[in-house]
């Protein structure tokens, strides 16, 4: 082969050799300038705050995903005592005796039933460990004790709850009644309506449709229909607005009739309930105590709750005819029960497990619970006063947070239990410093020039996508970060783009279309060459012209 052809191919070679090389480099980001993560990144942390209310929102049914309440978890405060050791009674401002249920308003301000001392306390914001009451309704100052019956006090008071409005409803129960009070609260001021008792100095215990028996737990549906569980008549009582004083319930459940009373054991009766709640789906929840058991009672279509009608799940007991099955997964005096934020049942199971346990929706026949507050396992039962034990807790409710409180009766106070925290970080590598860069996280946006995007979440899946930066293509650009006890980093890789390609894909192109281009110039150039070396084509001599014919 001649030197010129030979000198164009390695030119060729050479050519595509030093194109890849240089691609090489330069997707790695080399002959770009964009330096090692570590250099980049700098030492700065963005941390997000969590938004109010609850974030783990996608905690999954079915028992084997996350949870933010582990077994066995401690308190993080006491209200009602010093400190998370002490449970001894007390009557004065920062006291509680034997406190029964409990319940949160809108605004995060808590309300304890202080049973044994006959009123109902108030905490307003910020809630501290040790905390003074700033009301007490059924006595004149936040040092009084003294059981009574009339407009402005209470008699051994036991449920709570709170209506659309704000208003307070107190289940007064050796009175008879449940009375109503107006925002706003203050010490020693009088109910504005009552229900169960003809006026505000009787007490007198029925057993009709106006009448009541040592009422307990309250709750309201999304309709603001008031359930009562009248205890002593074993059954519960059910109030359409508008409210009146001394109005007649409209359905009675647990019993066949407003007149009939008496403890059973099945579908259609109940045993001393405790407590009521509803769920996100308007179901009624009811603690059935002196069964060992919890009822789920669901609406009659359009008509509602029908007078006498039959439950359509029982939790705690195999079957609706049974009372014997106990801990460590049956309950043994279930008192109250409470929704959080995701729809799970939770029951407060007052009697010798000394805990509260957790139902995963969507709840099914013989459920086992997935978590028990109180004890280091299902198993335990043992009485105590510290972070993690607990003694006949009798009620609980759900802040606006989603943090749990518990009334734990026998150490008279009420303890919180906030869900555990982690930290879920973005990183970002490849890009030049300064270059700003963004995390939109569980519908939390968040952007910055330097270091870590944190977000402090709770157990559970959140969705999250990484916003894009001029320059550059990003990866991963969405996914689900699962945290479980434990935090998460996630590395989002920016590679630098050139005409609106990678890097890492832009260069190896180019070396190889110029590398094609290179051999086929070499290619063209041998050809030329060898059209100029081949010997020239001789040329033929025409044939010498057939002389005309001369016709004949």
């Amino acid at each position: 082969m001649a030197r010129a052809p030979r000198r164009a191919l390695r030119f060729a070679v050479r050519t595509a050799v030093v194109l890849v090389l240089a691609s090489l480099l330069g997707s790695t980001g080399l002959l770009l300038g964009t330096g090692s993560t570590a250099a980049r990144l700098g030492g700065g942390v963005l941390t997000v705050a969590a938004r109010a209310g609850p974030l783990y929102g996608t905690v999954p049914p079915s028992g084997s995903g996350p949870n933010p309440f582990p077994t066995g978890m401690g308190a993080s405060l006491a209200v009602g005592q010093a400190d998370l050791v002490s449970g001894a009674a007390g009557a004065g401002p920062m006291d509680l005796s034997l406190p029964e249920k409990i319940a949160f308003d809108a605004y995060g301000e808590l309300f304890v039933v202080d049973g044994q001392n006959d009123r109902v306390l108030e905490y307003t914001l910020p809630l501290t460990g040790g905390m003074n009451a700033t009301a007490a309704l059924g006595q004149v100052n936040l040092s009084a004790h003294v059981a009574a019956t009339n407009q402005s006090s209470l008699w051994e008071p036991d449920g709570i709850a709170l209506d659309s409005r704000g208003d307070l409803w107190v289940a007064d129960t050796t009175n008879n009644r449940v009375l109503e009070f107006e925002r706003p609260f203050k010490t020693g001021m009088k109910a504005y309506l009552e229900l169960g008792q003809p006026t505000f100095q009787d007490r007198t215990p029925a057993t009709t449709d106006v009448g009541m028996h040592d009422p307990a737990g309250l709750a309201f549906d999304a309709a603001g229909d008031l359930f009562v569980a009248d205890q002593a008549n074993d059954r519960v009582l059910e109030f359409h607005p508008p409210f009146v004083s001394g109005q007649a319930a409209s359905v009675i459940l647990g019993q066949s009739s407003s007149t009939a009373s008496g403890a059973g054991t099945s579908a259609t009766n109940l045993s001393l309930p405790g407590g009521v709640a509803v769920s996100p789906t308007g179901d009624l929840w009811v603690a059935d105590t002196g069964n060992g058991r919890v009822l789920e009672f669901e609406p009659s279509g359009t008509s509602g709750f029908v007078t006498g009608s039959a439950a359509a799940l029982v939790l705690g007991q195999r079957n609706f005819a049974t009372t014997t099955e106990g801990p460590p997964y049956g309950m043994s005096a279930p008192w109250d029960v409470a929704f959080d934020a995701v729809g799970d049942l939770w029951v407060a199971d007052a009697g010798t497990p000394n805990r509260i346990v957790e139902y995963l929706h969507p709840f099914v026949a013989n459920e086992t619970p997935s978590v028990a507050i109180g004890q280091a396992s299902f198993a335990g039962s043992s009485a105590g006063t510290s972070r993690t034990l607990l003694q006949h807790p009798r009620g609980l409710a759900f802040d606006p947070s989603d943090d749990l409180w518990v009334s734990d009766t026998g150490n008279s106070r009420v303890l919180e239990f906030a869900p555990s925290s982690f930290a879920v970080g973005f990183a970002a590598t490849g890009l030049t410093s300064g270059a700003t860069w963004s995390v939109t996280f569980d519908g939390l946006y968040a952007a910055t020039d330097n270091g870590w995007i944190t977000f402090p979440v709770l157990n559970g899946s959140y969705p999250f996508s990484v916003g894009s930066v001029s320059g550059y293509t990003e990866s991963p650009t969405s996914g689900t970060v699962v945290v479980n006890g434990t935090s998460v980093s996630v590395a989002v890789a920016y590679t630098p783009t050139i005409l609106g390609l990678s890097a890492s894909i832009f260069w190896p192109v180019l070396a190889i279309v110029l590398a094609l281009i290179a051999v086929a110039e070499a290619v063209l150039l041998l050809r030329r060459r060898r059209r100029k070396l081949a010997p020239p084509v001789p040329l033929t001599p025409a044939a010498p012209a057939e002389p005309p014919k001369t016709p004949g």
